[in-house]
């Protein structure tokens, strides 16, 4: 449909033209389109755009790189390879590697590190793997 035939359906809406099964569903669909998709469409379409004022480029980051001491992981049974934990190991050289499987449910694993959270304290894990809603 061309914009002209919606503009000729939106104002045959207004203005109460013909009564009949066919044009009602063209107005309503016009209307639909009115109301949801022509906003949409507008917004993909650029919409209002303001000049920006060319600003100050940030700053790079600039931080030493340290090595890994320690890296304790929980983690779902059978979620990574244990050869993809030994490479990771060897290749960075972590002295302290600790990889637990003991993720078996959201709640229950949430009930094992609640407290220490909720007080603050250090759960004995640098990363736990839950699902994305936790």
């Amino acid at each position: 449909m061309s914009q002209q035939d919606l503009d000729r359906l939106f104002e045959q809406l207004l203005e109460g033209g013909p009564a009949s099964r066919r044009a009602f569903f063209r107005r309503a669909g016009a209307t639909g389109f009115a109301l949801t998709g022509a906003s949409t469409f507008l917004a993909a379409c650029g919409g209002i755009q303001t000049a920006k004022k060319p600003g100050k480029a940030p700053a790079a980051v600039n931080h030493a790189k340290t090595a890994i001491d320690q890296l304790h992981i929980s983690n779902w049974p059978l979620y990574i390879d244990k050869k993809v934990n030994k490479e990771f190991v060897k290749r960075y050289g972590v002295k302290d590697f600790k990889y637990t499987e003991d993720v078996n449910d959201n709640e229950e694993f949430f009930g094992k590190v609640r407290q220490p959270l909720a007080a603050g304290t250090d759960t004995g894990r640098d990363i736990m793997v839950l699902t994305d809603w936790m």
